[in-house]
């Protein structure tokens, strides 16, 4: 006998789902799969502490360090040391950086088209509700871990 879904599983394997497909398509444009996140943060706040971008995209200080590295390799985002605080890295965004941007937001228009076909949008605003609040109880036992 099958054993029922859970909705922990079906969250995960969704989830899953939705990594391997967006990141085929970030590959396409020449970027992995957490660039765009960082990318469309810093497009919002540019010169954000390195830390800040760990916190808000919820990704370990050592990951983010590392893919900051790519990054700056690639040349799409610049780091400097505060002037107050020398112990405080701000990442910027570069026009290199900036010229990706209207490719990630195609990507996500075209991956939320496909993803949420046939939802009405009534549907659609329930679901964003429903995951507003998973992600908001989330978050609090990820800022008190």
């Amino acid at each position: 006998m099958k054993r029922p879904e859970t909705l922990l599983r079906r969250l995960l394997r969704v989830s899953r789902m939705v990594n391997t497909l967006t990141a085929d398509e970030y590959t396409r444009i020449h970027l992995s799969a957490g660039q765009p996140a960082v990318l469309l943060y810093l497009s919002e706040n540019d010169g954000a502490a390195q830390g800040d971008l760990a916190q808000n995209l919820c990704i370990r200080p050592a990951t983010v360090a590392i893919n900051l590295r790519g990054m700056e390799r690639a040349r799409l985002i610049r780091r400097e040391t505060d002037a107050f605080d020398l112990r405080v890295s701000r990442v910027y965004i570069t026009e290199r950086g900036k010229a990706l941007l209207r490719d990630i937001r195609k990507v996500e228009k075209k991956a939320e088209e496909r993803y949420f076909q046939g939802f009405s949008e009534t549907e659609r605003e329930a679901f964003l509700q429903l995951l507003g609040h998973v992600s908001d109880n989330l978050a609090e036992t990820y800022n008190n871990k």
